[in-house]
């Protein structure tokens, strides 16, 4: 039986906390840019799976959290590959001994699990990247 889950996401922004402290909101982290139906600039396919279709992320004007848009993502169970930020253009630079709060906002039209990865890379090198923070969390059909 193939299981679908699809999900909406909203991306708010990255506040850094130490004796600096500052929002740095992704490029587009709302989702507000771009072709409907498209992946969203700013952000690329990352993985690999053949059967992945672009669409599966993509710009959905049909839901959001606030604004009028968020990021539709269709997951059929076993497929691989991702959304991540660009890697050329929507990277966030980090500073050692800094602690960083990633928020967002999201819902599924199944209930279940999701995870968020953080990972980290030197610049220029996105094949040598590594997880750095991982979480599952409960989805449902309310924003959370």
């Amino acid at each position: 039986m193939a299981f679908t889950r699809q999900v909406w996401a909203l991306c708010v922004a990255v506040a850094a906390g130490s004796a600096w402290a500052a929002c740095v909101p992704l490029k587009n982290g709302g989702f507000e840019e771009g072709s409907v139906g498209e992946v969203p600039p700013g952000w690329q396919l990352w993985g690999h799976d053949a059967r992945r279709d672009r669409r599966d992320f993509a710009v959905d004007e049909t839901v959001a959290h606030t604004g009028k848009r968020s990021l539709r993502m269709l997951h059929p169970e076993g497929a691989h590959g991702y959304i991540v930020t660009a890697v050329g253009s929507n990277l966030i630079p980090v500073r050692s001994n800094t602690v960083y709060e990633l928020s967002f906002y999201v819902r599924t039209d199944r209930p279940g699990e999701a995870d968020v990865h953080i990972e980290g890379h030197t610049q220029g090198n996105p094949q040598a990247a590594r997880t750095v923070f991982e979480k599952r969390f409960a989805v449902g059909g309310d924003w959370r």
